[in-house]
């Protein structure tokens, strides 16, 4: 027999025990999402089988997210415990937002089910890498913003914040607050629900970090860590040893250097940045088993590509090129 509590700030710890590893890549499961949204969602949530079970009840009617197990969880004898919590309370059995590799495993287990997949919800969906480099003539207009913000604040600069930031984040959110522009309830209420969160600064679990300039922070942003996914810390560059150290040295988590200079630069910085980690040379040489590889994750997620629109990214020409110039001069 399933037990819920509601979901409250003292439980953070407990939901983070299976979050920390969830690889779903869906923002429902996730601690600060259950949090910040508990008015609207409201979740609650049981532990069985080695897994975190949560019902949420939204407008009235619920529907449970797919079960995430911990390290020894047993999904099965989970969804075993949620079919029975229904059939004892009278309540339809629903899974809402699964992941995509548990679709067809829930199809086979229920074959009369409705499997509904709405195309509003697909909206949300990104390619990591397109909201990086915006590429292409569907985010021209992103682009634009961000090349006319660099011309208008070339000293912006994004940085990691702390608990000793946050009387800085208030100051943000009281500028912030003074130009919103949006009139609606549910826009003025998702602007309070954000306005909670950053008290959370400083937790093991979460990123937070802010665009500033002149001394003020001109945006804010605050991410929870939920399985496995490497995050890019910087784009690709040519610079000093020395630069790059001076860049590196307010990040608080571990840094893997890959590359052909990884190794010099951990055996040159590490004594200055202990928290560099040289990866092994399989995972940190660029391979052409790497782009397979990545190819392959997209074929499995239903997309297709082009080899042929692979193209090198060189910082720098190569030694024989800058030699070619060289001599070029001096002739």
């Amino acid at each position: 027999m399933l037990t819920f509590k509601p979901v409250a700030q003292r439980d953070m710890s407990r939901l983070r025990r299976y979050y920390k590893d969830c690889d779903y890549q869906l923002c429902e499961y996730s601690a600060l999402v259950k949090l910040m949204w508990r008015g609207h969602l409201h979740p609650q949530y049981a532990e069985a089988a080695g897994c975190l079970i949560v019902k949420n009840c939204i407008d009235g009617k619920y529907c449970f997210d797919y079960p995430v197990p911990g390290p020894d969880g047993d999904e099965d004898a989970a969804l075993c415990a949620i079919e029975e919590h229904c059939m004892e309370q009278g309540i339809a059995l629903e899974l809402s937002v699964v992941p995509r590799e548990k679709a067809g495993k829930l199809l086979m287990r229920y074959p009369h089910f409705h499997l509904d997949n709405p195309r509003s919800w697909r909206d949300y969906l990104y390619e990591a890498n397109d909201l990086r480099d915006f590429p292409g003539r569907h985010y021209s207009g992103q682009r634009n913003h961000v090349n006319k913000f660099r011309k208008l604040y070339p000293e912006a600069r994004f940085r990691a914040l702390g608990k000793d930031d946050l009387p800085l984040i208030e100051r943000f959110w009281q500028d912030y607050t003074a130009v919103f522009e949006k009139t609606s309830k549910s826009a003025k209420n998702e602007l309070a629900l954000a306005k909670t969160m950053p008290r959370l600064t400083g937790a093991s679990w979460l990123d937070v970090g802010g665009m500033e300039y002149e001394g003020r922070l001109i945006s804010l942003a605050m991410a929870e860590r939920c399985g496995e996914t490497l995050v890019r810390l910087r784009e690709d560059r040519a610079i000093s040893l020395d630069d790059l150290c001076e860049d590196l040295q307010n990040i608080e988590k571990t840094i893997f250097l890959v590359g052909d200079g990884a190794e010099l630069c951990y055996t040159t910085l590490l004594e200055r940045l202990p928290r560099l980690t040289l990866l092994p040379e399989h995972l940190r040489q660029q391979r052409a088993s790497g782009a397979a590889l990545a190819a392959w994750e997209k074929i499995g997620r239903g997309e297709r590509g082009d080899a042929g629109s692979l193209t090198p990214n060189y910082l720098r020409l190569s030694q024989a090129e800058r030699a070619r110039l060289e001599k070029t001069k001096t002739e």
